[in-house]
Formats: structure tokens, sequence, C-alpha cells
């Protein structure tokens, strides 16, 4: 998916998903913690992510079978905390810029 402006009370929820592409997304959320959450999830794709400033907590990522999350092209200096890991992820499952 490209060209995508959202406007939600609470973040985005991704879970046993796989190959998905999202190029040019913008998010604005009222609860940023997280903005984005995936569980059990491979292959996502993150091409210019706009979010808040003073966002709480950028991505939160869990489960064993999450793997191949990637964030290019995006300023991580709007989120207090980029990353938080559980349930079987790790850091290293996630690719930043």
């Amino acid at each position: 998916m490209s060209d995508l402006f959202i406007h939600t009370k609470a973040g985005v929820d991704i879970e046993e998903a796989k190959n998905m592409q999202l190029n040019n997304f913008h998010l604005n959320v009222q609860e940023t913690k997280p903005v984005v959450y995936i569980l059990n999830s491979s292959a996502i794709y993150f091409n210019k992510f706009e979010f808040n400033k003073n966002t709480q907590l950028l991505l939160e990522v869990q489960g064993g079978r999450t793997k191949n999350i990637v964030l290019k092209n995006t300023s991580l200096q709007n989120s207090i905390q980029v990353l938080k890991t559980g349930f079987g992820a790790n850091k290293n499952v996630v690719q930043l810029n």
C-alpha cells in the first residue's frame, strides 16, 4: 500500500501477517504506546513512515515467529523509545533505517 494518511485513537496492530509493504505511510494517533504493534509476522516493510512527535513507543514487536521487520527512510527522532521486544522476539528481527 502506498500514500496512506491515517488518523486514529490507537495505533496499528499487525498480527500473523506476511509480506506487507507500506510506502509513504503517515500515522497520526492519540495513544502513542505503541504506535505499531507487531505479533508473529514476517516481511513487514515500512518506507517513509511518519508518525506523531513525542511518540512514547514506536514499535512493539512480539512473538517467536516475528522476523524481517524493516523501517527505511524513517526519522526515529520523534520517538522517545523506538523499539520494545518480548515473548520470543528479539531486537535482531528489526532493521532500522
